[in-house]
């Protein structure tokens, strides 16, 4: 066969495929910048950040006050 034929399909191929990892490579970066935590919405977290600190200031301030009644919960078994 003509070796001019085998360098064009060679060349196709190679760009080909060259084509094929760029566009996974870049799909790969995509989903890398997706997860990462600078682009996700942190007001999920800074609301619950929140909720827990004003609960470790309500049981502090119930346990600083002498004397103070502390709310009793009932312990349930669970059968397992």
């Amino acid at each position: 066969m003509n070796v001019d034929l085998y360098r064009a399909v060679a060349t196709v191929v190679v760009f080909a495929i060259s084509g094929w990892m760029l566009k996974m490579w870049l799909g790969h970066q995509e989903r890398l910048r997706a997860m990462s935590m600078q682009t996700k919405d942190l007001g999920v977290e800074s609301i619950a950040l929140e909720r827990i600190s004003e609960g470790q200031r309500y049981v502090t301030k119930l346990l600083s006050v002498p004397g103070a009644a502390m709310p009793v919960s009932r312990r349930t078994d669970t059968p397992h």
